[in-house]
């Protein structure tokens, strides 16, 4: 267990919802005990260890326990049923503000939070130095809170919450409110923590901060853990869930050699579609514009990626592509200064007044670098009707 920062063994938490303060009064008083209110799982039966030096992050649609689970492991909370262990020291910022009195200064809060972690006066006035300047609030560390502007509260808070030397961290969304600069700075701060062998645990809706920082992600739907894992796995699941309200694969599965080895028909039109560079410029671009597939032939080029990941209602699909470089088809590595043409084929299974076709480009770890749509290209595509191949 040395090894381990925090453990959750099947961790359930029961809220009891009234439908007006009436109501719970009720039920306080009631002679024969009768039961006023319903029960909410906020979560349900969850398990999971996270090693010391990691960082994990947490995901999941509003709603789905994330907060619950932190506060729980921060114990501010106690679980319904289950057990948390905790090896180390936690420094949680969950709320922007939370703990801080507004009637006190920015300095007089520092050293509050610094009490109620066990620090003495003496320790965290030597911590202040490095505080205010992390918070770079300037002048307005002697004022009181409660005249802070949002961003002014989340750098004390965070600043505060770093330098206190903390075994864990914990963060609940909070950098969502930082400035860019800001959220950089801390980004950085979290490599000095990873660095120093230090576990960081922060909720987050930015899927690339996650896949860029975390070493594991854990995915929460409605109180219940649906996924752990690699982070860009964890991602893939989680755009799932928020576009089409569940966990699925609608990618075909890319074929082997077996079953690509059909009959000599099939497997010359496979062949051929493995070496588009060999044909002639002009013919095969023709073919790809004029041909209309039968069904997915992605799975066919030699630059497809057998580990990728399609979501989505499948209100359209893309069943065929082309990469043109450099009179090249089909490339598998690209250079930089190259010029590249990418054409698509899109299958619209229902009619669409207003389609949108975009691309992303990503690194192989799945952190996104370059995106654009047709709307923000301000180029129109006529409406389609269903079964429509463009």
């Amino acid at each position: 267990m040395e090894k381990v920062a925090i453990s959750a063994q099947n961790i359930s938490k029961k809220f009891r919802l009234f439908n007006s303060p009436k109501e719970r009064f009720k039920e306080a008083l009631h002679p024969f005990a009768k039961k006023y209110h319903k029960e909410f799982w906020a979560l349900k039966d969850i398990n999971f260890e996270i090693k010391k030096g990691t960082t994990v992050g947490i995901v999941g649609r509003n709603g789905a326990g994330k907060s619950t689970l932190l506060e729980i492991l921060c114990s501010i909370l106690k679980p319904t049923s289950g057990e948390i262990s905790v090896n180390g020291r936690i420094s949680a910022l969950l709320a922007l503000g939370a703990g801080f009195n507004p009637e006190f200064t920015g300095r007089q809060n520092v050293l509050l939070n610094g009490s109620l972690m066990g620090f003495s006066e003496q320790e965290m006035k030597k911590r202040l130095p490095e505080i205010e300047a992390f918070a770079d609030i300037g002048e307005f560390i002697d004022q009181p809170m409660k005249i802070y502007s949002s961003g002014m509260g989340l750098r004390l808070a965070f600043a505060a919450a770093i330098n206190v030397d903390p075994d864990i961290l914990i963060v609940d969304e909070a950098l969502a409110v930082g400035d860019a600069k800001f959220q950089q700075k801390c980004y950085e701060k979290f490599l000095e923590f990873q660095k120093a062998g230090k576990t960081i645990v922060f909720v987050t809706h930015n899927i690339e901060a996650m896949i860029k920082h975390c070493d594991s992600a854990i995915l929460l739907e409605k109180g219940e853990m649906v996924g752990i894992g690699e982070p860009n796995l964890i991602a893939n699941y989680y755009m799932d869930l928020l576009f089409t309200g569940k966990i699925s694969n609608c990618r075909e599965a890319p074929p082997n050699e077996k079953n690509v080895s059909g009959t000599e028909e099939h497997q010359n039109k496979s062949i051929s579609h493995l070496t588009l560079e060999a044909q002639n410029a002009e013919k095969e671009l023709k073919r790809f514009l004029q041909e209309i597939p039968e069904k997915d032939s992605c799975i066919y080029k030699k630059s497809y990626n057998k580990n990728e990941h399609r979501f989505g209602d499948r209100r359209a699909e893309i069943i065929d592509y082309l990469v043109v470089c450099e009179n090249n088809y089909d490339q598998t590595w690209i250079y930089s200064g190259e010029q590249m043409d990418l054409y698509i084929k899109i299958k619209f299974n229902v009619a669409m007044e207003k389609p949108m076709v975009g691309i992303s480009i990503k690194t192989i770890d799945g952190m996104t670098v370059y995106a654009i749509n047709t709307r923000h290209s301000k180029i129109c595509i006529e409406p389609v009707t269903a079964s429509t191949v463009v």
